[in-house]
């Protein structure tokens, strides 16, 4: 028989875990009807998976698997307050991830609460009331253009040579460098056209990252032409020269034939690797190795400007930017200008006649 201790405690437990199921009944009924953040993001993926770019989509499912997932677990659509989402951008910052890395985060949240509130799921889009993300201001680091040329002589029997080639002396992103291809060049009015692009994205279905091409470049004003210097052309041929006789390999892929950038067995190049391999080339020759290779394309602004006297408008075109902020005051006309080759093909012959000891072809 139980002393009057004893029933008292079980008294008291029985209370509490009533007092606790109740809590529990509670708090399932309160949420009876409300949607999980991380359902909700799940279904805003495969609904937008098509209606967006393969590296839009790519980001953002990498974002909600590894940051917003573990995070909001337990966290409901309609019940999430901006102070919610406040705190999530203070822990992710506490944890060491860039301001810009966490605007990013914020700028996807915000068009996944846009869908929800525009489809009547939310009250409103609480993303807009969080403050806004300023990143810390990016420090660049630009290679001069004798350092150009220097590197362009390094890495000129290298399978990275045309992508660097193409990124220090016409700007181009890496995605359109590696993107670029022979019937995009025309020879004969030493033009070449910018309209596809190479890119690597995450496959969920793999679990695995890929390299895909696609007909199209990150923006309208980046489908541009762009005049080529003598010099381009002689090296563009020399390129195509040394792709054709790697060709007569039995073992040469020739799917990608009519692509310039290509691995010795005609494979397309990944382009994390090239970026890689090219930190390792600055490494290993002397260069700044913070340099990262989209810095050939800050380089080719800066050196147009800098050196050879080139407004902003003129620049702002030759790179394809999108917005005025990128590159000044901009006024997108359509003309090719032929004078920035001319002069990038005079920078190239003092430096090769003058300052350095090579025989590279320049006309």
């Amino acid at each position: 028989m139980m002393d009057t201790k004893s029933v008292e405690y079980y008294k008291d437990m029985c209370i509490q875990l009533a007092s606790e199921n109740l809590k529990l009944r509670q708090e399932l009924e309160k949420h009876k009807d409300k949607t999980p953040i991380i359902e909700f993001l799940d279904d805003w993926l495969s609904i937008i998976k098509n209606k967006v770019k393969p590296t839009t989509y790519s980001g953002y499912e990498i974002q909600i698997k590894k940051h917003f997932k573990p995070y909001f677990k337990g966290y409901f659509l309609e019940t999430t307050t901006s102070s919610d989402i406040e705190k999530y951008f203070s822990y992710k910052l506490d944890q060491g991830l860039s301001a810009q890395t966490v605007k990013s985060h914020r700028s996807t949240l915000r068009a996944a609460f846009s869908y929800a509130y525009k489809h009547d799921l939310i009250d409103e889009n609480i993303i807009k009331k969080t403050d806004s993300i300023k990143p810390d201001k990016f420090e660049y680091h630009i290679l001069s253009f004798n350092e150009i040329s220097r590197l362009l002589i390094i890495t000129r029997d290298m399978n990275d040579y045309p992508a660097i080639l193409l990124s220090a002396l016409l700007g181009l992103r890496r995605s359109e460098a590696l993107g670029l291809k022979w019937s995009d060049i025309d020879f004969e009015k030493k033009i070449v056209s910018i309209n596809s692009t190479c890119l690597r994205v995450y496959n969920s279905n793999e679990h695995t990252y890929e390299t895909i091409l696609l007909n199209s470049t990150k923006n309208k004003t980046s489908r541009r032409q762009i005049s080529l210097s003598d010099f381009m052309i002689s090296e563009l041929r020399h390129i195509k020269s040394k792709q054709q006789d790697r060709a007569k390999s039995p073992r040469y892929k020739r799917e990608y034939m009519d692509y310039i950038c290509l691995g010795k067995n005609g494979a397309l190049l990944n382009p994390q690797n090239v970026s890689r391999h090219f930190k390792k080339i600055l490494a290993d020759n002397g260069f700044d190795t913070n340099v990262r290779f989209h810095d050939l394309r800050h380089s080719c602004a800066t050196y147009l400007h800098n050196e050879l006297g080139f407004d902003i408008k003129d620049i702002s075109v030759y790179l394809g930017h999108s917005n005025i902020q990128t590159t000044g005051n901009i006024y997108m006309h359509e003309s090719v200008n032929t004078n920035i080759a001319t002069s990038i093909n005079n920078k190239l012959k003092n430096c090769y006649e003058n300052d350095l000891d090579i025989s590279l072809a320049v006309s």
